[in-house]
């Protein structure tokens, strides 16, 4: 996991973007699985070159045998190179997802009323006004309530770090 404890100021700018976030998640997933090529298409590339090349094809004969064996050559590493980049770029992306996650687990964990002003005030984007006037609230409840949802966020969020920094200062002689 390498997301790590959050301040106030960053989960508010991590709330403010929450929806985009999980539509962006399964966009990148989608655009990364599209880049896939196959065996067959890298052996196509590597058989008929470039307009300067000349063209070959990919057959059977002994003449031919050792550029068969190079395209084969230069496609599984042109594939294997491939799947390195898109398995970093899976890797990051679950990473990614898993924050997501967490920060929605640790929004259900809220009281209700704490996760719908959360929702509204920052998710949603509504103004603190009219959150008050819809809920007939002034705007000094809205603020003390606000500050109390965002508090017990950030300590459901960041008590998975909590023991963290202490496992560091013992050497982790507390488990």
């Amino acid at each position: 996991m390498a997301f790590d404890i959050m301040t106030e100021r960053e989960m508010t700018d991590y709330l403010k973007d929450f929806k985009k976030t999980g539509d962006a998640i399964l966009e990148k997933k989608r655009r990364i699985l599209n880049t896939v090529e196959t065996m067959e298409d890298a052996i196509q590339r590597n058989t008929f070159g470039g307009p300067n090349e000349e063209v070959t094809s990919f057959n059977n004969d002994f003449s031919s045998k050792d550029k068969n064996y190079k395209v084969l050559i230069r496609s599984y590493r042109d594939i294997e190179e491939e799947m390195k980049d898109i398995l970093k770029r899976l890797w990051l992306l679950l990473e990614e997802k898993e924050k997501y996650e967490y920060v929605q687990h640790c929004l259900d964990r809220l009281p209700v009323l704490q996760e719908e002003i959360i929702k509204a005030l920052y998710i949603d984007g509504m103004k603190w006004e009219d959150y008050g006037r819809l809920h007939y609230i002034s705007h000094t409840t809205v603020a003390r309530n606000r500050k109390r949802a965002m508090d017990n966020l950030l300590v459901l969020y960041n008590f998975k770090f909590s023991g963290k920094d202490n496992k560091e200062k013992d050497g982790g002689k507390n488990q």
